[in-house]
């Protein structure tokens, strides 16, 4: 009686005779450094890591996986900074792999928080300006809310995208 083969058996006769070229193993491993960065940036992020032995671990990996190109993880961090959110943790890990970026860093990031307070301060007074004209409401209580405004959300969004391509550029080289 003849043997049953599995499906893994039937597709390991069949593919027998493929192999992954050089470039395809250079991917898989590229792939897999950028996976593994990403872990090692989460810990980091976490407090599991401490910001002194991100180098020497980022080194291991890229030793590791046969990477000795910086600009990844250069990138990798830099994609991991929000504007928006508490970015010291990053500027320290920056000023650790790549100092001579963390001026430009700081500049951008310092612009953009001062650019935000300026557009908010504006979109109040307009909103401010807006119940006076409307609704005859005025006073030192009116408070506005710059963040509902579509107006001042599309400019926020615009400036937190002009800001992402800047910290790309610096990323970048």
């Amino acid at each position: 009686m003849g043997e049953i083969k599995s499906t893994l058996d039937l597709v390991m006769e069949r593919t027998r005779h493929l192999s992954l070229s050089e470039q395809d193993k250079a991917e898989q491993q590229r792939e897999a450094f950028g996976k593994r960065l990403q872990g090692l940036l989460l810990q980091y992020a976490d407090g599991v890591i401490p910001v002194d032995d991100m180098p020497e671990r980022i080194g291991d990996l890229q030793a590791k996986l046969g990477q000795s190109e910086n600009q990844p993880v250069v990138a990798a961090l830099f994609e991991r900074i929000d504007p928006d959110q508490e970015f010291r943790l990053w500027i320290l890990l920056a000023s650790k792999l790549v100092p001579e970026h963390r001026a430009s860093l700081e500049k951008v990031l310092a612009s953009y928080q001062g650019q935000k307070a300026a557009l908010l301060a504006a979109a109040r007074e307009r909103q401010q300006a807006w119940l006076y004209q409307q609704h005859g409401i005025q006073g030192s209580a009116v408070v506005g809310n710059p963040i509902k405004a579509p107006q001042c959300q599309q400019q926020l969004d615009d400036l937190k995208k002009a800001v992402r391509a800047e910290l790309a550029a610096i990323a970048a080289g």
